[in-house]
């Protein structure tokens, strides 16, 4: 078990992590202050006005998808999309990390295109217990949509030869 004095707490979000600092010994006793402590503001130096308010309509894309590994059921692989073209993969003990690019379907029947372009991979097993490092791979596949929140990666334009299905976790 931990001792207080050490603990460190993590929490995980989507796109950011925030640390707390391990508590010292000395952090416990109340000290006054001699003068007023300074705190940072939340709110904007600048009010608000319909000037400085930027919308931004995101990818349907966008966001964190997980694929189930037929033959590992326990091992959720995740795929995370985020606003900038940036991705992280996760799968078991593998990371990778690169850009995506995503050109939604321009015709009714059509699908959509994905390119990957894998930058760097841990080169660890993954879901699936295989090792092999993708840095600088670029994979390139059509994009099935088979239900609002559900995607699927094939090999054809026609979508025939799709080889996996990712369900959305988080927008």
């Amino acid at each position: 078990m931990l001792a207080i004095s050490r603990l460190s707490i993590i929490f995980a979000l989507t796109s950011s992590v925030v640390m707390a600092a391990p508590i010292s010994p000395s952090a416990s006793k109340i000290m006054k202050p001699s003068q007023p402590i300074a705190t940072p503001s939340i709110l904007p130096k600048t009010p608000l006005t319909s000037n400085n308010i930027q919308i931004r309509q995101r990818s349907e894309v966008e966001g964190l998808w997980g694929m189930h590994i037929e033959s590992n059921p326990q091992c959720v692989e995740y795929y995370n999309f985020k606003a900038d073209d940036q991705m992280a993969i996760k799968s078991d003990q593998e990371w990778s990390v690169g850009q995506y690019q995503y050109q939604p379907a321009e015709e009714a029947n059509a699908l959509a295109l994905m390119q990957l372009h894998i930058q760097y991979d841990n080169n660890q097993k993954d879901c699936s217990g295989q090792q092999q490092d993708q840095s600088n791979e670029v994979q390139q596949f059509y994009i099935k949509w088979t239900q609002p929140r559900q995607i699927q990666f094939c090999g054809d334009a026609k979508g025939t030869q799709c080889f996996a299905t990712l369900n959305k976790q988080l927008p």
